[in-house]
């Protein structure tokens, strides 16, 4: 599990970045690193970064903290799952710095990005929508590593505490949300909803939808003193009246389609059991797995295959087509990011070069150092990353890099348009030919079971 808050940094940047890089917490600085930028002078380049910007809002950098349960990490890991997080969630466009603290009982990381895109010179957005993506990129990365997450449907911002007491059970909120969402499941429609959680000893206010008085549903459980509201801050977006409404017509809506059969591609599923002594029942079963199979045979002929065969000769070509394509894009995706943090130096270089060389042939250098001596570093500090990734400082262009990078930036999404593309027929066709297989495979079955009874016989 990894719990996520993020805040904005105003004030100074050199103070945020001291404190998340300081050796007592950090293993002596091991689990500290970085891209587009130097923990040391990280504050400067984030301010150039800052110069190139439109916008006058007083961010300067973001803080976002990754807070793991007590015992469920070790700290190397820990640090590899927050620079996955940073660099999904930035996409190669902001610098930041991340430093994993291992001081507390629970292992976290700090995450310092710049509020400005290197590439475009965009502010970073920050808002509900990019907090939901930040948990769920969270969440997901977390998953991968085998561990636990906090519940997907519940994005709402929450203490560390509360957190630990959903997950454990002891949360009264946390029940409530339960016992709602189970009355939702239950309910045929809005007013029944209302009656199943009444039948909880719920007592229930607010929950005419057409009363403009009462801007919430609010809930008091059976034994409590103290209503609960049903809104975003309070208990989660999905439990706001206008919402459990919502989610109440999409459940009866999925119902409806699934019971609606519109495709006629299903196979009807009928156990030994059920059709003990119902020999009426397997013919009509019979027949209507027959109507499908005919009806998925035509859709396979109308898709241009001539046969099952065939489909599945298509399906696994396709599949490695689609393998290929988002491996190319990952590929690209690897190759923008090393070059956006390239951008970044080259323009910081280049931008500062004027004062390198005016500080060289100044008559009074320590003067005209005192004066730049922010542009001098960041002229030094670029120069030193260009030529430890291998790049001559001297013979690149930044205009020249920036084209190159929009040459891939539309290649990547070629390739992602192409799997994207590849994905929907895939899943379709997979849809089809499995039914397909299914029904054939069943009669397979029936007519093995047929000459077995005549053997016996």
């Amino acid at each position: 599990m990894a719990y996520c808050k993020i805040h904005p940094i105003r004030a100074t940047v050199s103070g945020a970045i001291n404190y998340i890089t300081s050796p007592a917490k950090t293993d002596e600085n091991c689990l500290v690193s970085s891209f587009a930028c130097s923990p040391k002078t990280a504050a400067e380049q984030f301010a150039f970064a800052l110069s190139k910007t439109s916008r006058s809002d007083p961010n300067k950098a973001f803080h976002l903290i990754q807070s793991f349960l007590p015992g469920e990490i070790t700290p190397e890991e820990a640090h590899e799952i927050g620079n996955a997080l940073a660099d999904e969630l930035l996409c190669g466009h902001y610098s930041y710095v991340i430093a994993t603290h291992i001081d507390r009982d629970h292992i976290h990381n700090h995450i310092v990005f710049c509020a400005a895109d290197n590439i475009e010179h965009r502010k970073y957005h920050d808002c509900k929508k990019s907090y939901y993506t930040i948990r769920k990129i969270s969440d997901r990365i977390c998953e991968e590593h085998g561990l636990s997450v906090i519940g997907k449907n519940h994005y709402k911002a929450k203490s560390y505490t509360e957190w630990q007491a959903d997950r454990k059970g002891n949360s009264w909120k946390s029940k409530i949300r339960n016992d709602i969402d189970s009355a939702i499941k239950a309910a045929t429609d809005y007013e029944n909803f209302i009656s199943v959680l009444k039948q909880q000893g719920y007592q229930v206010k607010g929950m005419d939808r057409n009363d403009t008085t009462a801007k919430y549903i609010s809930f008091l459980p059976l034994g409590k003193e103290r209503w609960v509201r049903g809104r975003a801050a309070t208990l989660d977006p999905e439990y706001t009246r206008e919402r459990i409404a919502e989610r109440i017509t999409e459940k009866s809506q999925t119902r409806s389609a699934e019971s609606l059969l519109e495709d006629n591609t299903r196979l009807i599923k009928l156990s030994e059991e059920t059709l003990q002594n119902k020999p009426y029942l397997k013919r009509w079963a019979d027949k209507k797995n027959l109507q499908a199979a005919s009806e998925i045979y035509i859709k396979i002929k109308q898709a241009g295959y001539n046969s099952l065969e065939d489909a599945l000769e298509h399906l696994s070509d396709a599949k490695k087509l689609s393998r290929d394509a988002h491996l190319h894009a990952t590929e690209l995706d690897k190759e923008m990011r090393f070059l956006a943090k390239i951008i970044n130096y080259a323009e910081q270089y280049h931008t500062n070069l004027p004062y390198k060389k005016r500080y060289e042939k100044a008559k009074d250098s320590e003067s005209y150092f005192q004066r730049h001596e922010t542009e001098i570093s960041l002229c030094d500090g670029a120069y030193y990353m260009l030529k430890k990734e291998g790049v001559d400082p001297d013979k690149i262009s930044p205009t020249s890099l920036r084209s190159t990078y929009s040459k891939l930036k539309a290649r990547k999404q070629a390739a992602l348009e192409e799997y994207n593309s590849r994905s929907a027929d895939i899943k379709e066709l997979e849809k089809l030919t499995a039914t397909l297989e299914d029904y054939l495979e069943r009669k397979e079955h029936d007519l093995a079971r047929y000459r077995s009874k005549d053997v016996l016989a």
